[in-house]
């Protein structure tokens, strides 16, 4: 069970400056990171954003990532499974 209250929160002003800078070498580079750091990925089920063959490449890419679906939610199930994201993030942070 979750102790205290968990908000998720993106600012608009760091959404407009992330996609303003994003790094387009990104798929040259990801297989680098392979074993380097700790790695969790979590897509949203239903997400066509994330879509589920991308999700299939970073898997072949990075293989010691720790990959979690939320089956039922789309790109922001941050929002809506706030409580259940949370659970994967912490469970993930006390694994490494």
């Amino acid at each position: 069970p979750l102790k205290g209250d968990v908000r998720l929160r993106w600012a608009k002003a760091w959404e407009a400056y992330y996609f303003r800078t994003i790094y387009t070498g990104i798929w040259r580079d990801l297989p680098k990171l392979n074993g380097q750091l700790p790695i969790l990925t979590i897509r949203g089920g239903t997400s066509d954003t994330l879509t589920a063959s991308v999700a299939q490449r970073l898997q072949k890419l990075l293989p010691d990532m720790v990959y979690h679906e939320m089956v039922g939610h789309g790109h922001l199930f941050p929002h809506s499974a706030p409580q259940q994201t949370a659970q994967i993030i912490r469970r993930f942070l006390s694994e490494i």
